[in-house]
């Protein structure tokens, strides 16, 4: 369980969906977990090993904004 570092919330959502950008310290890795906002369950969780924080949430503010998209069946969780 990693130190949620921010939060995002995607823009013109029906079910209020959101992610958290996440440090694992013991990995040494940030992470974002995408989460339905309706019932708060995890959607998919994405690692970026070896990226920066600005990285990181850029990758997030660019999925709130519908910028970047999560494909259908990524882990099945979508």
């Amino acid at each position: 369980m990693g130190r949620v570092i921010s939060t995002y919330y995607k823009d013109e959502s029906d079910t209020d969906d959101y992610c958290e950008v996440k440090l694992d310290s013991k990995n040494e890795m940030f992470y974002i977990k995408y989460y339905n906002g309706l019932n708060n369950a995890l959607k998919f969780e994405e690692e970026y090993p070896g990226k920066s924080i600005s990285y990181v949430e850029s990758a997030a503010e660019n999925w709130a904004l519908g910028v970047k998209q999560l494909e259908r069946g990524q882990l099945g969780l979508l």
